[in-house]
This record gives C-alpha cells, sequence and structure tokens, in this order.
C-alpha cells in the first residue's frame, strides 16, 4: 500500500502495478511482469508472457507458437518443430513440420523419410533404393532388383531385360 501527501489513509495499488519505491504512488508493471491482488509485479512463469506495461496477468501463447526470451510476447514454431500450450517441441524422426507455427507433425508419406529429428520436409527415397518399412530409412535395392523413386519395394525385370547398373530400371536383352 502507498500513501499520497496529505492523505489520511493508505491505498493499494491496482491491478498490472506495484508501489513505487518512496511508497508515494504506483507504477506499472513492466512487459513480462504481472500483478494482480494489490501483489508486486512478478515475472511471468517459463511458458507465459506480458506484453506492454500494466498486465494484470500472463498470458499463454496461440497453439504454434511459443514465447519469446524475455517473457514479452510469442515467435512462431519454426520449420521442424510443432507446438501446444506455449511450447515448441521438435518433431520426431520421420515426421515433418514444414513453414511457421506448426500445431503437429505429419507423418512422411509411402517411400519417403526424412534425414532425422526436427525436419521441415520429407525427401523421396532416389531411384535403386525403397523405404525399408522396419527403420524408415532409404536402403539399396537387393542385387538384381531395382526401384523407381519415391519406392517401398524394389522389383526384378521382366522376362527379356535385365536392370541396368545403377538399379534404376530394365534394359532389353
Amino acid at each position: 500500500e502507498f500513501s499520497a501527501a496529505g492523505a489520511t489513509a493508505c491505498a493499494a495499488c491496482g491491478d498490472g502495478s506495484e508501489v513505487n519505491l518512496a511508497q508515494t504512488g504506483c507504477n506499472a508493471c513492466a512487459a513480462g511482469e504481472a500483478s494482480a491482488g494489490g501483489a508486486d509485479c512478478a515475472a511471468c512463469a517459463g511458458d507465459t508472457y506480458a506484453s506492454g506495461l500494466g498486465n494484470a496477468a500472463c498470458a499463454a501463447c496461440d497453439d504454434g507458437a511459443r514465447v519469446n526470451a524475455d517473457n514479452t510476447g510469442c515467435v512462431s514454431c519454426d520449420a521442424g518443430q510443432a507446438g501446444t500450450g506455449g511450447t515448441c517441441s521438435g518433431c520426431a524422426a520421420d515426421t515433418f513440420a514444414s513453414g511457421l507455427g506448426n500445431t503437429a507433425c505429419a507423418t512422411c508419406g509411402p517411400g519417403s523419410v526424412t534425414g532425422g529429428a526436427n525436419s521441415g520436409s520429407c525427401d523421396p527415397c532416389v531411384a535403386g533404393r525403397y523405404e525399408h518399412a522396419d527403420n524408415r530409412t532409404c536402403e539399396v535395392c537387393p542385387f538384381g532388383e531395382y526401384s523407381v523413386a519415391g519406392a517401398t519395394a524394389c522389383q526384378r525385370c521382366g522376362d527379356g531385360s535385365e536392370m541396368n547398373l545403377a538399379q534404376t530400371g530394365c534394359n532389353a536383352c
């Protein structure tokens, strides 16, 4: 509480402010801080923010965003990340999030993989390789088999043809 010059009683500061050092008035809470019920201004918790001056409460960021470093606003989740509740997390291997502000990571389609965790895109397996179903990586086709780009399996050449050296197709005998 504070007391202004000539006052006969003390008064409490309103929400979003705290008593100044001289106890003669109130100062607005700084950005990144909040105050309610006459309490001193306090820094917002790690996953909340308060922008501008005089905030009565800290807020959570919208899904697809996280709190910035000084708790004064929100920034979009980066590519390769997704978030809810004010935090962003990296996408797991074989999942991706392209662009900014993603709320969920998506799974790569058949015949495509990511380079690992935190990926912003999927890449199709190149011709001569296929997506191995168990470990979700692009593997070289077994000897005597070939594949086209984006394949989930390799195949043998038909009668009257043989596999080319790159394992990407068949040539007539």
